[in-house]
């Protein structure tokens, strides 16, 4: 192989390149960075990826592509790479995969400050998490990657950032990037830091951003983010080993997303010139048909009223026998006058009901109640999965494990969304071992909902398997069972760069999800959680019903 190389320091000209070097001339100006883009691979063709596969990053003292040093001392031994780029030297030889050509009229002082902190930092906000305007940030730790991101939030229109850090001068300096109050962390008296930020944002901030690299902090981040759509980003690398534990239930219930972001989601190559020009930049009556639903729509709330979030902040989910706005209140009794408990807010297996009005959803009379009803739970959860929270691109690959109706019901809306590949992943081997006529009804059953391929746990190890099958794993792994165990497995055979993995299954209290902090930066992947589907019961089930309803006539 031709070597691909060319020599320079941080925002300064090229002096010589490699002779298959095309991409820079002898004196362009340019960044190195540690984070490779060869512009050949599906990942740096992607726009949902900046992790390269053809030279995947790593801590090397080699060039990434022979495995061999450039550098010799005076007496010509080896001296050592670092980070592919060795940037602290005068002169350096650098791959053109970690090279960025940049504008010769940016000072070197200033072009130097993207190759590595200042574009995790920006890029976070800007790329990875996609603040949104008027939100609210909170960053754990003010060094330059955490101003980074406060400056980021600031330009992305944030209009509180909160920064935690345990030396109080760093509030005055974070002033100038836009962070607004400060929490010291080691002045909390009993409370956790998740606890105080909490309390000042009424309920979490939108986006959390943990810039140490601390496990614990990254549990801490993720405690104080907001239900329904809060963002989780884990900057900071921990030391190797180091594991971030999660209560299940808590992924789960809470809705929030867990994302690793390594340079910020940032592409070096087309980002970072884009980093440097950038500048400061009432409801239902007698008669009416509806739905009973497990989860409430007040309507009223900020969250209600958000698109990004489902889960009510006004009367909040939960596991209760009474009617939600009257607390320890039944309005059932039995033949001696004692009470009955509600069920889910719902108690729908009674023939009649008492349901709060923010648990009940109005749809269209002509649909067929054994139909409309299979909307009020699983169904609507597993296609609002693939729909709402996942959004399944069409063309993608899904994995899901567990065939129940949640499973299933996963596996149409990936259909419907245009999954081309669906991988049903079960214990039960009537839904795959099928060799005799009885058995044919169950083959023509699943290929109603889109199921292309199936692997059964018991005779193969789940996520080598479907690493196998795909290549490199599934776009959309979604884990309809309830066990903690399979969601690392959905996790650990997603796609790396943007796979995404939806929990939808609930363990027992208590159950811990584990998962790699390193791998957690590294690999790009999404973890999230959604309750029914992350769908909004009044305005999204009339939409499917309606969907339904146009397929049958």
């Amino acid at each position: 192989m031709e070597e691909k190389s060319s020599s320079e320091t941080a925002g300064k000209p090229i002096r010589c390149k490699g002779e298959d070097v095309d991409e820079v001339s002898e004196g362009d100006t340019v960044i190195p960075i540690f984070l490779p883009e060869c512009g050949e691979c599906e990942d740096c063709k992607s726009k949902k990826s900046n992790l390269c596969t053809k030279l995947p990053f790593k801590v090397t003292p080699w060039m990434p592509r022979h495995q061999t040093t450039r550098f010799t001392d005076l007496n010509g031994h080896p001296i050592y790479h670092f980070l592919s780029v060795s940037s602290f030297s005068e002169y350096t030889v650098v791959d053109i995969a970690h090279m960025t050509k940049i504008d010769p009229t940016i000072p070197p002082n200033r072009a130097c400050l993207l190759s590595c902190g200042v574009s995790t930092g920006l890029g976070a906000a800007w790329r990875s998490a996609d603040v949104e305007a008027g939100s609210t940030v909170a960053i754990f730790g003010l060094g330059s990657i955490g101003l980074a991101v406060a400056e980021g939030s600031r330009l992305c229109g944030a209009t509180r950032i909160i920064g935690v850090d345990v030396n109080p001068d760093k509030f005055e300096v974070g002033k100038k990037f836009g962070v607004t109050d400060f929490v010291n962390g080691a002045k909390c008296g009993e409370k956790s830091v998740s606890q105080v930020i909490n309390e000042m944002t009424g309920g979490g901030a939108d986006y959390c951003f943990e810039c140490v690299g601390r496990a614990s902090l990254v549990q801490e981040a993720y405690a104080c983010c907001r239900k329904g759509w809060g963002k989780t980003v884990v900057l900071g690398v921990d030391k190797p080993g180091s594991q971030v534990t999660l209560p299940a239930t808590d992924v789960l219930h809470s809705g929030r997303s867990l994302l690793g972001s390594l340079f910020g989601g940032l592409k070096p190559k087309s980002d970072i010139p884009v980093l440097l020009k950038r500048k400061d930049v009432h409801e239902v009556t007698e008669g009416d048909t509806v739905i009973p639903t497990f989860l409430p729509d007040c309507g009223e709330c900020v969250d209600c009223k958000s698109h990004k979030s489902n889960l009510c902040s006004k009367l909040p989910y939960k596991l209760s026998p009474w009617m939600p706005r009257y607390h320890e209140t039944t309005r059932f009794t039995d033949t001696s006058g004692e009470p009955l408990y509600h069920f889910l807010s719902v108690s729908s297996f009674s023939e009649y009901t008492v349901v709060d009005v923010a648990h009940v959803t109005k749809i269209d009379p002509v649909t067929a109640p054994n139909r409309a009803c299979l909307l009020g739970c699983e169904v609507s959860t597993g296609v609002g999965a693939a729909w709402k929270k996942a959004n399944v691109e069409a063309g993608s690959t899904v994995a899901i494990f567990g065939l129940g109706s949640i499973g299933l019901a996963v596996a149409e809306g990936a259909r419907l969304c245009g999954a081309s590949r669906i991988i049903g992943i079960d214990l039960n081997p009537d839904k795959f071992e099928f060799g005799g006529a009885s058995e044919l009804a169950n083959v023509v059953q699943w290929k109603k909902f889109g199921i292309t391929d199936f692997v059964n746990p018991k005779n193969s190890e789940g996520k080598h398997v479907i690493m196998e099958m795909t290549g490199c794993g599934a776009d959309y792994c979604f884990e309809c069972v309830g066990n903690a165990s399979l969601v690392q497995e959905a996790y650990a055979c997603c796609r790396m760069g943007w796979g995404k993995t939806i929990m939808l299954g609930a363990d027992k209290p208590g159950a811990q999800l584990t998962l790699l902090s390193y791998n957690i930066v590294h690999h790009g992947k999404t973890l999230s959680a959604s309750l029914f589907g992350g769908i909004k019961p009044k305005s999204d089930i009339p939409v499917l019903l309606k969907r339904y309803l146009d397929k049958v006539n």
